[in-house]
């Protein structure tokens, strides 16, 4: 804690002494940071909105700022320590202004202290107060935003400050400031066992706080008489063991003669057939569900001329004794080799010298996966057709496959790149 400071502040006796030093403290500021004549007034509302522009200071904490103003011991916590941050209190004008407005009895207005403060902080970096302007507020790294931002960690400071850290700077601040002593008035030895022994209570003391112990309670001292008092208990009769009374009594199971009971004879039942119409018959098989997969349809006990589908092409064309069976053909239809596949484009999958066609578009992985009739032990070609998007230009390619009946499933594969190219 700063001696200099701690002076100023000693020498104003009260809250009016405290808010009109600082009101002639801030005219004074003002009076030395002005840049230009016509350079606007640096008002409390401008500063105000130059902290809300910069985001430097909530409005939370500003109105728990103002709160603490109406308290005299907090004005004293803060005018100090503004005047030992800005560096104030070496300035021997601004401690003539404290001894002047210390003596003088008239009543001020509360001090305007956010601007107040703004101004000590851009005195200590020597920046003109007037070119604070909230339209268009300084960086963060600036020297004028360093002013906006220690002007505001000041004001945080005192209000995140405890009540007990608080008392006990107020304290030391109404201490007496030591004044240096000069050998030749130092007492003597004689005059020091004369002079009233003891150091006067401080002018801010707060006497210490009762402790009340939750163990103990004065009201539970006084312990009334229970009036329904339990009954005392009474003394029966002695008991007392004899000898026959020791000895072991045969258990109750032993002391009943034992029941005998004789088992039924076993009766032969009549002899279990079961017949051939006693057994029921099993149920029909149930449909399989649908795979999703598109399969030709069969042309059984339909002749070719009804019902011209790609099976009755096929049976036409190889002869109705060929026997047939089924493979899988899965078309896949990507930009790239293992890139992403195109969705919802049309796939047309015939044979040549057969009228019946297989179609359908592809999934969301670019596949159209179908179920062809192949003759046993023969090959035979199919041709494949992909319908490309209207903005690649809208054409179809084609590809041609021969699949058999050794193995189950066949790939084909078309690819944007490559058609493109």
């Amino acid at each position: 804690m700063s001696e200099k400071a701690r002076a100023i502040v000693q020498q104003l006796p009260a809250g009016p002494q405290i808010n009109l030093f600082a009101t002639r403290l801030r005219q004074w500021l003002m009076a030395d940071l002005k840049a230009a004549e016509d350079a606007p007034d640096f008002t409390e509302s401008r500063a105000k909105a130059l902290f809300r522009a910069m985001d430097v200071l909530d409005d939370p904490t500003r109105h728990s700022f103002e709160r603490l103003l109406d308290n005299e011991a907090n004005l004293r916590l803060l005018l100090h320590d503004l005047l030992v941050q800005s560096e104030l209190a070496e300035n021997d004008e601004v401690v003539a202004l404290a001894a002047t407005s210390g003596a003088s009895e008239s009543e001020a207005k509360p001090a305007e202290w956010l601007s107040l403060l703004t101004a000590a902080m851009a005195w200590k970096r020597e920046y003109p107060v007037g070119q604070l302007d909230p339209a268009s507020p300084p960086g963060e790294h600036s020297p004028a935003g360093q002013v906006v931002r220690n002007a505001a960690q000041l004001i945080r400071a005192q209000v995140v400050r405890s009540a007990t850290e608080r008392d006990k700077l107020l304290r030391r601040l109404s201490q007496p400031v030591a004044t240096p002593v000069n050998p030749d008035d130092a007492p003597s030895l004689d005059e020091m066992a004369e002079s009233a022994p003891g150091v006067a209570d401080p002018q801010f003391y707060r006497p210490p706080i009762p402790v009340r112990y939750p163990e103990y309670t004065d009201e539970l001292d006084d312990v009334e008489p229970v009036e329904n008092l339990p009954t005392p208990p009474t003394r029966g009769a002695e008991i007392r063991i004899t000898e026959d009374d020791l000895v072991e009594a045969p258990p109750s199971w032993q002391q009943q003669p034992a029941l005998r009971v004789d088992p039924p004879a076993p009766e032969r039942m009549p002899e279990i057939r079961i017949t051939r119409d006693q057994v029921p018959a099993p149920p029909p098989p149930s449909p399989l569900p649908r795979s999703g997969v598109i399969l030709p349809q069969s042309a059984q006990g339909m002749s070719p001329q009804a019902r011209p589908n790609m099976l009755a092409g096929l049976l036409e064309r190889f002869g109705a004794n060929q026997e047939m069976t089924s493979t899988r053909l899965r078309v896949i239809v990507q930009t790239h080799p293992d890139g992403p596949g195109m969705q919802a484009l049309q796939v047309s999958v015939s044979c040549r010298g057969i009228r019946s066609t297989v179609a359908g578009t592809t999934n969301r992985n670019g596949h159209f996966l179908c179920e062809l009739p192949v003759p046993v032990g023969k090959g035979l070609t199919y041709d494949v057709e992909v319908t490309w998007p209207r903005e690649t230009g809208g054409e179809t390619e084609e590809k041609s496959i021969t699949i058999h009946n050794e193995r189950t499933e066949f790939e084909l594969p078309f690819y944007l790149n490559s058609y493109k190219s």
